[in-house]
C-alpha cells in the first residue's frame, strides 16, 4: 500500500481530504454560529480625560427641527490616586423632541457574538423624570436593511433629580440582548411585533445604530450617561442559545 501511494500523489491527496472532510463540514457550521463565549464587551467608563466623550453622539426623535446639541465631558479628579471620575452629558434646549445617546463604531457592525448578554449602562438628571417618558423606547437598535428593534419597559425605574456636575444619582440599566419580553420589531415591509430569534440576530449581524434613551422630561434638561457596557455577561452563556445566521 505504501509503495502505491508513493506511485500516486493523487490517491494519497484524495484519502487526505476524506479524512479531513468532517472537519471541514464542522467548520462550516461552526462559522454561521456566532462566536458568542469568545468575543468581549465593549465598554466606555468616561473616567478619561484624553479619551473624553469616547466619540458618543446625540441623536433626536420626533416631529419638528432637529434639535442642536453636543455632548461634553465631564471629569472630577480624585486626589487620593492617580485618577478621577467621568461621565458625558449633554444639555436639552428644546421640549418637542426626544434626544437618544448613539454609540460610536466599536459597537457596530457583526455583533451577533453579543447575542444572550446584556447591555449594561447608568443614567442620570438634573430633572425629575415625567410619566411621558415611559413610552419613548428605552433602547433602539437598527440593522442594515433597516430593521429597527425598539425596547421598551414601563416598570423601569426612571432616574431622580441630582446635581449632576458635582454628584450626579445614577440608574442603572441592564437590557437583555436576545428577543425575549419587551422588545418590538419594526421592518419596512411588517408592522409592530415581537421579533422571532432569526430577525433579532439578522439586526446584530448588520447593526448600523445603537441609541439610549438620554432625556425623562419634555422640560430644558441636563442628561449623563455613564459605565456603558455593550456585551455584558451576568452569567455564563448558554452554548445552546447562540446566533444561527441562515
Amino acid at each position: 500500500m505504501a509503495r502505491y501511494l508513493k506511485r500516486s500523489p493523487r490517491m494519497l491527496w484524495n484519502l487526505g481530504m476524506v479524512l479531513a472532510l468532517p472537519f471541514i463540514v464542522l467548520g462550516a457550521r461552526a462559522a454561521k454560529r456566532s462566536h458568542g463565549p469568545h468575543v468581549p464587551s465593549i465598554t466606555n467608563r468616561f473616567n478619561s480625560r484624553i479619551l473624553g466623550t469616547g466619540l458618543w453622539g446625540m441623536a433626536s426623535r420626533g416631529s419638528g427641527p432637529p434639535e442642536v446639541t453636543d455632548v461634553r465631558h465631564n471629569f472630577i479628579r480624585n486626589d487620593d490616586w492617580q485618577g478621577g471620575e467621568g461621565w458625558i452629558y449633554m444639555i436639552d434646549p428644546h421640549l418637542a423632541q426626544a434626544l437618544y445617546w448613539v454609540a460610536p463604531a466599536p459597537y457596530l457592525g457583526d455583533q451577533t457574538g453579543q447575542y444572550g448578554r446584556v447591555l449594561f449602562f447608568r443614567l442620570a438628571s438634573d430633572k425629575n423624570s415625567e410619566y411621558a417618558s415611559r413610552v419613548w423606547p428605552r433602547v433602539i437598535l437598527v440593522g442594515n436593511g433597516g430593521d429597527s428593534l425598539f425596547y421598551k419597559d414601563s416598570t423601569l425605574k426612571m432616574p431622580v433629580a441630582s446635581p449632576i456636575f458635582s454628584k450626579p444619582r445614577f440608574q442603572s440599566y441592564w437590557i437583555p440582548l436576545n428577543e425575549g419580553v419587551n422588545w418590538k420589531i419594526k421592518r419596512p415591509t411588517l408592522s409592530l411585533h415581537k421579533p422571532s430569534r432569526i430577525e433579532f440576530c439578522a439586526v446584530l449581524n448588520q447593526l448600523t445604530s445603537l441609541m439610549i434613551q438620554a432625556e425623562f422630561t419634555k422640560a430644558k434638561e441636563t442628561d449623563v450617561l455613564d459605565d456603558v457596557e455593550w456585551g455584558a455577561a451576568l452569567a455564563p452563556v448558554d452554548l445552546g442559545h447562540l446566533c444561527i445566521i441562515p
